[in-house]
This record gives C-alpha cells, structure tokens and sequence, in this order.
C-alpha cells in the first residue's frame, strides 16, 4: 500500500507522515525532500525523484515491509500518474491513496512560524512566500489528491486517515505500545572487514536474523550515480551525499522499530565516524561486526568473483587489493564501539 501526502511547504506533511509510519506495522516513510536532496542536479527533478522512490520501495519490500507513506509536493495529475505507475510496476497489487493536505493560511504561517524558532538560519520570508505560490497552485485541484484538512494532533489525524483506508484500518498497530515478549529494540549495525572478506553476505545474513533492512552502498551508487564515478573524487562526493541524506532516513526506521543495518566502508577510523554520528543522534543500541580474514583468503575470493564477469569487465589485482588495504584501519578500543569479530582462516 502506498499512501502519499501531497501539499504546500509547512502544512504539516512529515509530521504527519512519521504518525502515520508509527501507526502502521511494517510501514517505510520517504520524505520527498530528503530524497531530491540525495539526488544530483538532474534534468527533471521529479522523473529522478520518482525513479529513486520506486528503488527504494523494491529495495525495502525484499525485506518484508509493504506500506510506504511518502511526502512531497506534486505539481500536477501527470507527475502522480508517473509515480503511481512506477509503483505499480514494483507491486502490481497495491493500493495507491494520495491525499491533498488543506489548513486555513493563517494556521499554516503560524506552522511556518513555530518551526523557525527552532533553527539557527532564519528562512521565514522564504517559506512564507513559498507555502503562499504553493496554496495558490494547489487551490481548487481536485485531481492532486482527495482533500484531508490537518488542523488536529497527528496522532488524531492518523487515526482518522487510516479509518478512510478499511483495509488496513483494522490491523494498524501502535509501535507506542510496550514491545511484546520476545522482541528487542531496534539496533543498528556496521560492518568493518577488507575487500572481499565477506561483508555483504554477512549483512544479509544479520538480516535474516535480526529481521532488519539492510541498505548497502554499492547498490545505491550504482542506481543513484550512474556513469558518474569515475575516480576516488567522484566517489567521496557521491558517497557523502548519499550519507548524509540516508542520515534522516535510517534514523525514521529506527523510530518505527526497524533494525538497520549498513552495508557501508567501514575500514577507516574516518569512515566509522559517520556510524559515531547516527549513535549519537539516534540514541540507538548498536553492533560493529569485524571481519578478520586474512589477505590471501580475500584474494582468492577476489580472483574467484572474477571469473563470473563478463569479458572486459575490469576486476581488482592483488597489486591493487594491496594499496586498497594498506589504508585498513581496524577497530580499536579507544572508539568504543560494540565490537564482534568473526575471525576466518
């Protein structure tokens, strides 16, 4: 099940959002936001939205999570269509209910206004103008969702959208509840080992158990940034771009209960400081899984992945496994991390 928030700047549509995420089991939040935010500069703006949205909703169903509340602005029938049929392309099946989120203008400056007391850069005539062109655009359409005036609490605004959605209004479930026996915390966990030493089968293996996403970098950059890494630059670009608007994202599955675990470099004290920043801003319990294998054994592995490529297709050599891991920093006590180490031979 889909279920999109459509609306002007300030009317409430990631708060929304995150109750709604809270009151549905199994359910993802994507802030629209956030993810045009992760995205390069494109040619359409909402064509790589879109496209990053249907990733991101095939990537989250292999783990069993099939509702998805999403947040953004459309401008127009077409670009709903667009995702709507991308979405039915990942889960033919699922129902598609997008709602126009409407708040008499004062309320919706006044929203506006709250929340520029919490920040340090004042962008209040900004969004003032902004949420104004965008009421304007969207009054009276009748075609960019069925309208749901958003004047109460969110809990009380969740609870009164899902009773428009019978099918799922009788299994919603509050993860404000206290956990039933036998489940634990969300936690997050890191991975840190050499090429090849076995760090992504080892994160679906954790997420067999642990019934966690995994999210793996390669496989991000790969759908994100096509064509565009060429050298270590490229790559640190693309990387912290991708990290730091995943930021948000990880820490939304957390807060619905959802284990997560990061198929991301980890082989550097530099790199592992980004896993110290989702701890501390998260609060979430946390384990650093240390691969320890041996060069020889993450050569051989190497050589075998080889051997399935296609022809031409470049490969990594040892004189090149060598320089990679001359950098490997493994994990010392003075982190403090959790540390578990899986030591192979």
């Amino acid at each position: 099940m889909f279920i999109l928030l459509n609306g002007p700047l300030g009317i409430g549509k990631s708060t929304l959002a995150e109750a709604l995420t809270e009151s549905l089991d199994r359910c993802v939040m994507l802030d629209g936001d956030h993810l045009v935010a992760v995205n390069p500069p494109a040619a359409s703006e909402v064509d790589h939205l879109h496209a990053t949205i249907a990733l991101l909703v095939e990537h989250h169903r292999r783990f069993g999570y099939h509702r998805f509340v999403i947040d953004h602005l459309w401008r127009s029938a077409g670009e709903l269509e667009d995702l709507r049929r991308r979405l039915a392309a990942v889960d033919p099946e699922a129902g598609f209910h997008c709602f126009l989120l409407t708040l008499p203008a004062e309320e919706n400056q006044r929203r506006i206004e709250r929340r520029q007391q919490a920040r340090d850069l004042d962008e209040r005539e900004f969004e003032l103008g902004t949420s104004a062109d965008e009421r304007q655009l969207l009054s009276g359409r009748t075609d960019l969702g069925e309208p749901f005036d958003v004047s109460a609490s969110p809990d009380e605004l969740a609870a009164t959208l899902l009773r428009r959605l019978p099918s799922v209004a009788a299994s919603a479930s509050s993860h404000h509840a206290e956990p039933a026996a036998g489940t634990h915390p969300p936690k997050l966990y890191f991975l840190c080992g050499k090429m090849a030493a076995g760090k992504s089968t080892l994160a679906c293996q954790l997420a067999d158990r642990e019934h966690a996403v995994v999210l793996a970098e390669d496989e991000f950059l790969d759908r994100l940034y096509p064509d565009e890494i060429a050298d270590i630059s490229d790559y640190i670009r693309c990387s912290s771009r991708l990290r730091t608007s995943l930021s948000a994202h990880i820490a939304r599955l957390l807060g619905a209960g959802t284990s997560v675990i990061l198929d991301f470099p980890g082989n550097t004290r530099r790199q592992r400081e980004w896993f110290r920043q989702l701890i501390a801003a998260t609060h979430a319990d946390h384990e650093l899984h240390f691969i320890d294998v041996p060069d020889e054994i993450c050569k051989r592995q190497l050589r075998k992945r080889s051997q399935g490529l296609p022809s031409g297709a470049a490969w990594t050599t040892d004189d090149e496994f060598d320089a990679v891991t001359s950098y490997f920093e493994p994990p010392s006590e003075d982190e403090q991390f959790n540390v578990i180490r899986h030591v192979r031979s």
